[in-house]
């Protein structure tokens, strides 16, 4: 639902000080405010390029004056502002080590919004310490984000060290939460 905002600077990430749109970001009160370029998403995003475009609310209430409010209840606010932060190549906000919980949220909202290749670089980055580690339990989850985030390298290192080394059933009851974007022909429950 878009509508102008009137909310005060101090609540308000900046990912980009002139930008014209102001995403709520999840369903917590307060929610996460972020201050964005549609053009920056759109550029990155064919999802964002048609909600910002002239056919919905979203694009024809855009205005440099007055940022339109977007508000986006069900996405999760820290991997927002992290791919917000990608998209919008503020590189000294986006860490260089990230644990499987957040990599799950982004991975989430990759899919969603179809940005998985313009952040595929720090993708790689981060996938890079779990192609080196021991395969633990939990490794089904991971290599389903690696799958959603269309990082093909990690995906074939990564699920060659859990069948190599991995103790255990692939149990894909473990990855489904939040990964509905997996086919089922992956996850051994369609034909192949």
């Amino acid at each position: 639902m878009a509508s102008h905002s009137q909310a005060s600077d101090t609540e308000t990430v900046k990912i980009d000080s002139a930008g014209d749109v102001l995403l709520i970001v999840g369903s917590a009160e307060p929610a996460t405010r972020l201050l964005v370029s549609s053009k920056a998403l759109s550029l990155s995003s064919p999802v964002f390029k048609a909600m910002f475009g002239p056919r919905y609310k979203e694009g024809s209430d855009l205005n440099l004056n007055c940022p339109t409010e977007v508000s986006l209840p069900e996405d999760d606010p820290e991997a927002m502002t992290l791919l917000c932060n990608c998209l919008h190549f503020r590189t000294d906000h986006i860490p260089r080590n990230i644990e499987f919980p957040l990599i799950k949220a982004l991975a989430i909202l990759c899919d969603k919004y179809d940005t998985g290749k313009a952040i595929s670089a720090w993708s790689v980055l981060w996938f890079q310490k779990w192609e080196t580690s021991k395969c633990e339990d939990g490794f089904e989850g991971l290599l389903m984000a690696i799958y959603a985030l269309d990082c093909a390298e990690a995906f074939a290192k990564i699920s060659k060290m859990a069948i190599l080394e991995q103790v255990g059933p692939f149990d894909t009851r473990k990855i489904l939460d939040g990964f509905d974007m997996v086919p089922d022909s992956l996850l051994g429950r369609g034909k192949l």
